[in-house]
């Protein structure tokens, strides 16, 4: 997933008055044909390599063009700028693991970052961490800044947004929750749950996380259940 946090709005969701909405989307095909078509005027540029054998699951990016990569085996967070790599966050760094969702938020100077113990799926990751966890780190030097645990067992950290006034908002996969944390805040509130948000049997639930033009949060899933947004 690629994610340029931009000038999201401020939520207009609530927990206590969360709709679910079912949208008919493309499918993944097309909207990568989507893509191609309209980045096809753009130059292409040599690739970069990440760590060796690195498995990239998410990219984030600022608005000068440099990517962060985060690795699903490997943790850590790799910056890529200007054609060359370098590790700016190291893997275990701040007691992370397997690092998912990753997200540049330039306003706060934080980058965030789902780290999740993913041990049971056979990938061992670079610490023996347990549970799921949203870090901070500076998106400059890469030092950490902040650790906020998941709540449920079960949670899994997959994808992170920020809003206008600097909250971020939270996707868990293995749990029916979507999480917030207010610039300052020292843990995780639960700012939305409901049955419809859990994951199918033996599947996976929230992924991607997103504030639309209308103030709405949008969240997707793996599976046909349907996406949401909440609002007043």
């Amino acid at each position: 997933m690629i994610k340029n946090n931009g000038d999201a709005g401020r939520p207009r969701a609530t927990g206590e008055l969360l709709k679910i909405r079912r949208a008919s989307l493309p499918s993944a095909s097309a909207i990568v044909l989507a893509l191609g078509i309209a980045g096809a005027a753009r130059a292409e540029t040599a690739p970069v390599g990440v760590p060796d054998k690195s498995f990239p699951e998410s990219v984030t990016s600022t608005s000068d063009g440099t990517l962060y990569v985060g690795s699903f085996n490997h943790g850590g967070v790799t910056k890529i700028s200007g054609g060359k790599a370098e590790q700016l966050v190291k893997p275990g760094a701040a007691d992370s693991r397997s690092t998912l969702g990753v997200l540049a938020d330039e306003k706060s100077g934080t980058l965030y970052v789902c780290s999740n113990d993913i041990s049971a799926m056979g990938v061992a990751g670079p610490s023996d961490t347990k549970g799921a966890w949203l870090k901070t780190f500076d998106l400059k030097s890469g030092a950490p800044k902040g650790s906020f645990a998941l709540s449920d067992p079960k949670s899994f950290c997959n994808d992170i947004v920020v809003g206008a006034d600097g909250t971020a908002y939270v996707s868990d996969s293995f749990a029916p929750f979507v999480y917030s944390l207010k610039p300052g805040g020292t843990a995780l509130a639960t700012f939305a749950t409901d049955p419809q948000l859990a994951p199918a049997k033996d599947g996976v639930g929230l992924d991607g996380i997103a504030i639309g033009a209308d103030g709405n949060l949008y969240v997707t899933t793996p599976s046909s259940r349907p996406s949401c947004s909440g609002s007043r």
